[in-house]
């Protein structure tokens, strides 16, 4: 009688936790499930924990992925990727009823969406767009696919990210799907192109609680040419629409039974800068509706010529990140990527066996690496002060912010600063 192996007399619990340790993506856990069937069996229940899919993914995900798999997903990723349109199709045809790319997107998200159900382990669902640098015409998402994926999550989903700028430019609300799975979600993230007044329901049915504990609602749009977040047909730079509607809305929901459990209630906005005024800078501002207070963060790109790199001032340090990056560091990362591509709230992914991207490096961390330096950066060396604040105001505020020099400087024409009384000396 054959005497059993070492490996075979470890129970299955202790093979789940060995393997959660590889590191993923990675080939190791596919190699892992082809060692033998008892290990194919352990190994799925891992492979699907988290699943990243794109808008060319899904299907060969539907197709392949039987429905007995869905009980083992914890976690759905969909990162929302422009589909190109077709050298034959027509432009002003494809604006109106999608190009075919596009379509087909919106068939595999209705058959993804009546897949959620069956889901029944599923804790976090994200529907992600990674970065918008241009918006290809004839790419979007119905509201009726994104109000179908929404009120399919099943009762133990608990956080929900909706960064979907990819919606057809009309009239129609898309947020309102909120209202079926607010009481269930401990985490939200929003990032729409359009937001209305009833997509928070104050009043939950049958005596329920709210549930919510960290809720993130982005309103700023740093490139451009795509359409900007609208509350109540305003533009998100109008800060009467911010007084009047957005930010009172979320005081109301602080008052109302189940608002104990809320830590985190942020609306981010966007300030341009004055082009005319050398000293005026751009800034994300961070509206804290549980403090009270607003935050503008200064930004500003490096250097001139370089789209890429870009210095966020906060009130502890500088960071240094590209554009992309601006946003997620307004927002002090509550929603983080993994290697991979999964989308989590911060506090879950820590719980998680997931290896999170690594946070965009400090101005001291950065100018260890590189000779390159910000001409602020310079110009505070020179003065040895701090010439640029974080401006501070109420939650319904927003602050612009100036660089200052201060009263015994003066800068030149080519922007050199230097003290008023330097030629006496």
């Amino acid at each position: 009688m054959e005497q059993a192996s070492s490996v075979d007399r470890l129970s299955t619990e202790l093979i789940i936790s060995m393997l959660e340790w590889l590191p993923r993506p990675s080939t190791a856990l596919v190699n892992c499930s082809l060692c033998c069937r008892d290990w194919n069996r352990i190994t799925q229940r891992l492979l699907y924990r988290h699943v990243v899919l794109d808008t060319t993914s899904i299907s060969r995900f539907l197709a392949r992925c039987p429905t007995s798999f869905d009980h083992r997903i914890h976690s759905l990723t969909l990162l929302i990727r422009d589909l190109p349109m077709s050298p034959e199709e027509d432009l002003r045809c494809i604006v109106v009823i999608g190009s075919k790319a596009a379509r087909k997107f919106w068939e595999d998200l209705q058959a993804l969406s009546s897949r959620l159900s069956g889901m029944s382990c599923l804790r976090s669902a994200s529907l992600y767009r990674p970065s918008i640098r241009t918006a290809l015409p004839g790419f979007y998402i119905p509201g009726k696919s994104l109000l179908d994926f929404v009120r399919s999550l099943p009762p133990s989903c608990q956080s929900l990210e909706l960064s979907v700028r990819a919606l057809h430019p009309d009239r129609e609300c898309h947020c309102q799907a909120l209202k079926f799975v607010m009481h269930q979600m401990r985490f939200i993230r929003i990032d729409l192109p359009r937001l209305c007044r009833d997509f928070i329901p104050i009043h939950l049915p049958n005596g329920r609680k709210h549930k919510l504990e960290h809720l993130i609602i982005n309103l700023a749009q740093l490139y451009p040419g795509v359409t900007d977040t609208k509350y109540r047909d305003a533009r998100t730079s109008d800060t009467k629409a911010l007084e009047r509607g957005l930010i009172p809305l979320l005081q109301r929901l602080t008052e109302f039974s189940g608002s104990e459990s809320l830590k985190t209630l942020r609306v981010i906005s966007g300030l341009k800068s004055d082009r005319s005024d050398p000293a005026s800078y751009a800034a994300l501002v961070r509206h804290d509706i549980l403090a009270n207070n607003s935050q503008s963060l200064p930004f500003r790109v490096m250097r001139p010529h370089d789209d890429e790199t870009w210095m966020l001032r906060t009130k502890e340090r500088d960071f240094v990140c590209l554009r992309e990056d601006l946003i997620p560091m307004a927002e002090e990362f509550e929603w983080v990527s993994a290697v991979g591509g999964t989308r989590l709230p911060s506090e879950m992914m820590q719980h998680s066996s997931l290896v999170p991207l690594a946070t965009p490096p400090t101005r001291e961390q950065y100018c260890r690496q590189s000779n390159n330096t910000f001409k602020l950066w310079r110009d505070e060396s020179i003065t040895n002060r701090r010439l640029l604040e974080v401006a501070e105001g109420h939650s319904r505020e927003q602050v612009k912010v100036f660089e200052a020099l201060p009263d015994d400087w003066c800068r030149s024409e080519d922007g050199t600063v230097f003290p008023i009384n330097w030629e006496a000396r």
